[in-house]
């Protein structure tokens, strides 16, 4: 509950002595990465080969730091006031990732495509901003480079168009279609 202002009312306490208020502190980065961890590891103890398991916890941290930079980095303004990024959107990535059955993923390769779709799909799409866009974008190929020691370039070249003019570089547009 907030100072009043903006729509908010004070809740006087005539009111409040009816209601049961629960405060829930946020999880610290090694609870959330504790029980993603072992979400990922048992999808992908099911049949996948044992490498998906390495890859995939690499990605709950991968995904954790994207989180955090999108937390700092994109703070909610009057303009944007959707930019607010909580657990759910943490839980939409990993979630992504597990829709996928062993019979559709064989390399770990598609496995980092499909990280980076689902990254796009839940943050990216929220930006509004070509800035803000171009950021989240260095974002990813940072923690694609450093974390995960993936060259993005490499990984998604397929999107870059034949009549691209050398060198063929990756940019963001090409990853947004």
């Amino acid at each position: 509950m907030g100072p009043p202002g903006g729509g908010r009312n004070t809740i006087t306490g005539r009111f409040s002595r009816h209601c049961n208020i629960i405060s829930i502190d946020s999880f610290s980065d090694e609870t959330m990465q504790k029980i993603f961890t072992s979400i990922v590891d048992w999808h992908f103890s099911k049949g996948f080969e044992a490498s998906f398991q390495r890859v995939g916890r690499l990605l709950v941290q991968g995904t954790m730091q994207i989180y955090k930079k999108a937390c700092e980095q994109f703070l909610p303004t009057p303009q944007k006031s959707h930019y607010l990024f909580n657990l759910r959107d943490f839980s939409r990535v990993v979630r992504g990732i597990l829709l996928v059955p062993q019979t559709n993923l064989k390399e770990e390769r598609k496995l980092y495509r499909l990280w980076i779709h689902e990254i796009y799909r839940v943050f990216y799409d929220r930006l509004i901003d070509d800035n803000d866009r171009q950021t989240f974008y260095s974002m990813v190929k940072e923690v694609m480079n450093e974390l995960l020691k993936q060259d993005i370039n490499k990984l998604l070249e397929h999107l870059i168009p034949a009549d691209a003019p050398p060198p063929r570089q990756l940019r963001d547009e090409h990853v947004r279609f």
